[in-house]
């Protein structure tokens, strides 16, 4: 698994998977030339986004990338994802 960003969440996260020994996890931070790299790599593209997103662009990107994408019911995310993907309430 990929976690990637460098949001406020992310020192709790590796503090997380550290502390239960979770192994196959590694956070990176994608410079906008990499994107398109990493979400061709992936079999899938999660978006737990809790902000109030005016418009969802990672997601547009993973779904132009071809990958499917399990989002967040919140803000603009089902907006722009569509009926195609698959939702989960935010928190």
């Amino acid at each position: 698994m990929v976690i990637a960003g460098e949001g406020p969440d992310r020192p709790y996260l590796e503090e997380y998977v550290k502390r239960r020994g979770i192994t196959g996890v590694r956070f990176c931070t994608i410079f906008d030339d990499q994107r398109a790299l990493y979400y061709n790599a992936a079999d899938i593209f999660l978006y737990p986004e809790l902000t109030q997103p005016a418009f969802g662009l990672v997601g547009a990107e993973a779904l132009a990338c071809g990958v499917p994408v399990i989002g967040a019911r919140h803000g603009a995310i089902p907006e722009v994802l569509g009926e195609g993907e698959i939702y989960f309430a935010p928190g």
